[in-house]
């Protein structure tokens, strides 16, 4: 969309702009004050969060479409995750609440943050191989998930597997790939599976993250992660929201 890539880089371009104006630092720096002021202090002084949290960015100086783009990079999620873990004493990731974002027209530019009371749940549906229609759901605030054949990997055996895809089936690896989650952001990483797991979107399109720059490819709803053989054999893991 040449609109919106066009907005995007005025955006970016608007960094000494009015403070009227909504570009991406500003969306970074209001939505951690908002995360941070819901924070408490545990028993032992830690700063602890609701589990998930709703963020609504209402846009009065620009395209809400600009400010959906930006927010759906998966760098953004990175760099509000490590803007806050800047101010942890014990900067571990899974203290951090999962985010929901609303973006839409307003009168003025806000961003508002509340905990989120119904928190969005996805699952896995296996597709293929001895676990056909099993569904595996991904919890919020869930960091990392471990996918492969059978309930561990490892030389030792003490990696255990959060998404069994197989129990038998030998193409898929052990450690065949790691689901990153950042907030309601989800990309998939290939490991041992390497070449022999891509994603295929909604609309067919299909792509491989070992060849991707970063190694990893964001997934949504309605997307699959394909694991095969390159023989004509594959297991799919399409993502569903639940």
């Amino acid at each position: 969309m040449p609109g919106v890539r066009d907005g995007i880089d005025t955006l970016r371009r608007v960094l000494g702009g009015g403070s009227d104006e909504l570009h991406r630092d500003d969306l970074l720096r209001r939505a951690e004050e908002g995360i941070w002021h819901l924070g408490t202090y545990g028993a032992r002084g830690e700063s602890c969060f609701p589990p998930a949290v709703q963020v609504r960015v209402t846009v009065a100086s620009g395209s809400p479409d600009v400010a959906r783009a930006l927010i759906e990079d998966p760098s953004f999620a990175r760099d509000l995750e490590a803007r806050l873990l800047n101010r942890l004493a014990d900067p571990r990731s899974d203290r951090l609440p999962a985010c929901r974002w609303e973006v839409s027209a307003g009168p003025v530019d806000a961003v508002t943050v509340a905990e989120d009371p119904r928190p969005r749940v996805a699952r896995l549906r296996i597709q293929g191989g001895d676990r056909d229609g099993v569904c595996v759901s991904i919890g919020v605030g869930q960091r990392e998930l471990r996918v492969g054949r059978g309930p561990w990997h490892g030389r030792d055996r003490v990696l255990a597997n959060d998404v069994v895809v197989s129990e038998s089936d030998a193409f898929v690896s052990r450690a065949a790939a790691l689901l990153v989650q950042h907030g309601a952001v989800l990309e998939v990483e290939t490991r041992d599976q390497g070449e022999c797991l891509h994603v295929v979107r909604a609309n067919g399109t299909r792509i491989r993250p070992a060849r991707t720059a970063r190694g990893r490819v964001r997934i949504g709803p309605g997307d699959s992660v394909v694991l095969d053989d390159g023989e004509g054999h594959a297991i799919s893991l399409v993502l569903e929201d639940a």
